[in-house]
């Protein structure tokens, strides 16, 4: 979890010779959260984000949040595993602001990339599975299935 406050001050001058204030003093927060699980057979790792709405110099950014889910499962004796995951699990990682001014204001939303499904499967021959710290360890950024 982060919290912040981010201060910004500053003018600019415009066409009609009026200075006009960027000033801001906004209160923001960020949360992630990952956890791991075994259901049976299946290993799980549901990871979220979530960042709060944030006050900019000449509007706001309006919150994001999306959730991520994989699953793998050893198959054929643990020579092989299939793996699941789903990148933004409810198609909610979206940008959404708003920009307001005095010509004008405007509404505006984009998303990096729709909702991702993978589904693989890997088969070893003569060699036993690694765990992701054998392999050099866990980052946290990104989801290992």
């Amino acid at each position: 979890m982060n919290l912040y406050r981010a201060i910004t001050e500053g003018s600019y001058v415009s066409g009609d010779s009026l200075s006009v204030s960027l000033d801001r003093d906004a209160y923001t927060a960020r949360f992630r959260l990952n956890n791991r699980f075994k259901l049976g057979k299946v290993d799980l790792q549901v990871s979220g984000n979530y960042r709060a709405p944030e006050n900019g110099t000449q509007g706001t950014r309006k919150s994001l949040y999306t959730i991520d889910l994989g699953a793998n499962m050893d198959v054929i004796n643990g020579n092989g595993t299939l793996n699941l995951s789903v990148r933004d699990l409810f198609n909610s990682r979206k940008y959404r602001g708003e920009t307001v001014t005095e010509n004008f204001i405007e509404e505006s939303e984009f998303q990096w990339r729709s909702r991702q499904v993978r589904l693989s499967f890997t088969y070893r021959i003569n060699q036993k599975k690694q765990r992701s710290r054998e392999r050099g360890g866990d980052d946290g950024d990104d989801m290992e299935f």
